[in-house]
């Protein structure tokens, strides 16, 4: 029994021994695998860092993002706010031209008909002069359908740019969308990046934030550059076509009254009426319509500066060599095709402004011979006042000189003199300027430096750009 209750005792202290020894290596082991899972405060720091700069990079893809559909916003902007159709380059100098030969050919038959009346009024023909007139009328009635047909294009040019959200009130509205976002995830970047300890990574960082409001201040500022050059071209072609036809329209009634006048003489005073109202307004419309695009343009400059005043920064000078510094500092392990995004990016804050510059010049090149063509230029005014002399000559043979009909014949030889000197000018003046502008259009075509060939190719590259984001983060977009 003894014997019993001792081997019991002893097994029982074996077993007790047993289960301490456990315990005390599961104790031990705990330990150290403890020691394994709880980082060290360096450790701690490196995972929050790393975890912050991947949000900074996400927040940096969306920024990219809304640069891209920024910058494309204002190219097509700029492609379909006041887009030509090709044809305008020949139809308009043509039908201005045909209906310029009309006037010319009635301005020769009534030089000729006056001059044959200065030895002899009995030799003025007057089937000749009726037979100029109606040239007149299918001169001026070309001319004016001719401005019409530009009129009623920039018409539905306009109409289709607001459809498409390029008109001046939507266009505005796109651009604080777009700057209002940008502000937004720069705030929330912001937050990020003093969120981390390292200095050195701040400093990067902040860098890049620099970076990107510079690309945001640039993309704004060709806006509003764009949008106003956009309302003076608009104004100032519809104020150009729409005087132009009316004064043509006027012209042509004016020459339909004097062929009445034949039938009832009382027909002649309303004929000289209108003649000095429609070659008075061909007269002061080069310089009217100069003068309409110019108050447009400041109205426009006025109204942005006021919109965007609250989204201008003051310029960041020497920004580029702190980018470049950037760049050779970035850490390897940092997203290449962001890094590729952005520096492809601040080509848009930097280099692309020489590109904008030739932009400007090569357009304003191709609107000087269009408005040189279309008789807009110095020669316009000239042209008009030309005919203008002969309408005041006219009122004056009429109303001064009622009862001497060899002074008034005087008189409308000494008026038609100038109007063919004038319509003959423009007929030579119209296709050699036309000319001219067909053959600098191909030259550039052919070096690829059209306007439109260089804002499309910068769409491929936003495109490409675009593309090669998304395909590696899907989500970006």
């Amino acid at each position: 029994m003894i014997n019993k209750q001792i081997k019991f005792a002893g097994l029982f202290f074996f077993f007790a021994f047993y289960l301490f020894l456990k315990d005390l290596a599961l104790a031990v082991e705990n330990s150290l695998s403890n020691e394994k899972i709880i980082p060290t405060k360096n450790e701690a720091m490196k995972v929050s860092n790393a975890e912050t700069e991947n949000a900074i990079s996400q927040i940096d893809r969306k920024l990219v993002m809304e640069c891209i559909n920024f910058a494309r916003f204002n190219i097509h902007f700029r492609l379909e706010a006041n887009y030509h159709s090709p044809q305008r380059d020949w139809r308009y100098p043509l039908g201005q031209e045909a209906g310029t030969a009309g006037v010319f050919a009635n301005a020769i038959v009534s030089l000729d008909e006056h001059a044959k009346g200065l030895s002899n009024l009995q030799r003025i023909s007057k089937s000749a002069q009726r037979n100029g007139l109606c040239a007149a009328i299918v001169g001026n009635a070309i001319r004016g359908s001719s401005s019409a047909i530009e009129l009623g294009e920039n018409s539905l040019v306009q109409l289709h740019a607001r459809k498409n959200g390029f008109s001046p009130h939507d266009s505005v509205i796109f651009v604080k969308l777009r700057l209002d976002n940008a502000e937004k995830l720069l705030g929330q970047r912001e937050q990020l990046v003093n969120s981390l300890d390292s200095d050195r990574e701040r400093k990067l960082f902040e860098l890049h934030d620099r970076l990107f409001r510079q690309i945001f201040q640039q993309l704004l500022s060709q806006f509003m550059k764009w949008s106003v050059n956009s309302r003076e071209v608009a104004w100032r072609e519809d104020t150009f076509y729409a005087l132009n036809t009316a004064q043509n329209f006027i012209l042509m009634s004016s020459s339909i009254l004097s062929l009445n006048a034949f039938v009832n003489p009382q027909a002649r005073s309303s004929a000289i009426v209108t003649g000095l109202v429609g070659n008075s307004i061909s007269t002061i419309n080069p310089p009217f319509r100069t003068i309409v695009g110019v108050c447009m343009r400041k109205y426009q400059r006025h109204y942005l500066r006021n919109t965007f005043a609250p989204y201008r920064l003051v310029s960041i000078p020497e920004w580029q060599p702190e980018w470049q510094n950037l760049k050779d500092r970035i850490p390897e392990e940092r997203s290449a095709s962001i890094q590729e995004a952005i520096a492809e990016l601040s080509f848009l804050a930097n280099d692309s402004k020489k590109l904008d510059d030739m932009l400007d010049a090569e357009t304003n090149r191709i609107q000087k011979l269009r408005r040189v063509a279309a008789q807009q230029a110095i020669s316009g005014p000239l042209i008009g006042l030309a005919s203008l002399s002969r309408s005041i000559l006219s009122a004056v043979a009429h109303y001064d000189y009622p009862q001497q009909p060899k002074v008034r014949n005087q008189l409308n030889f000494a008026g038609a003199i100038p109007q063919v000197v004038g319509q003959g000018y423009s007929l030579i003046n119209t296709p050699t300027a036309a000319i001219m502008n067909l053959r600098y259009k191909k030259k550039l075509a052919k070096r690829g430096e059209l306007p439109e060939q260089i804002l499309k190719q910068r769409l491929k590259n936003l495109d490409t750009l675009e593309s090669q984001l998304q395909a590696e983060h899907p989500w970006a977009h």
